[in-house]
């Protein structure tokens, strides 16, 4: 079973026990949406993980996260595109 948005969370939906939340960038203003990616990414738990969901590409609004703390977050996609992209961030550390 696949879980909101493609997540592949596999609980029934993200709401599920121990599924990953999920965050839709799609219905944030692009002109808070790095912020808002920035404040979720500094609350994920170590070891933990979230998923941002857009209907763009989203590895661009984690380059600054990446860049400022190597080896910090691994990412990987869900799904890419065309018409909505999934972002798995896991914090490492």
């Amino acid at each position: 079973t696949e879980g909101c948005a493609g997540c592949g969370c596999g609980a029934g939906g993200c709401g599920g026990q121990g599924a990953a939340p999920v965050v839709d960038l799609g219905t944030v203003k692009s002109e808070v949406r790095r912020a808002v990616v920035e404040a979720v990414v500094a609350v994920v738990p170590v070891d933990d993980e979230v998923v941002f969901v857009a209907p763009h590409e989203v590895l661009p609004l984690m380059r600054g996260l990446t860049d400022a703390d190597p080896g910090a977050l691994q990412s990987t996609y869900d799904e890419e595109g065309p018409e909505l992209w999934a972002l798995r961030v896991r914090r490492l550390r």
